[in-house]
């Protein structure tokens, strides 16, 4: 249990350290796309 929590955090870490820059794109195109970015 531990470890599968571990890692899932880990891996929306990685996700949101990815996401950052798609994020700042989308709201520079549309604020829509960045709402859309925050949901997913």
């Amino acid at each position: 249990m531990c470890q599968i929590s571990g890692h899932a955090r880990a891996t929306l870490k990685n996700k949101s350290l990815i996401n950052i820059p798609l994020i700042l794109l989308a709201s520079s195109k549309s604020k829509i796309r960045l709402i859309a970015f925050v949901d997913y």
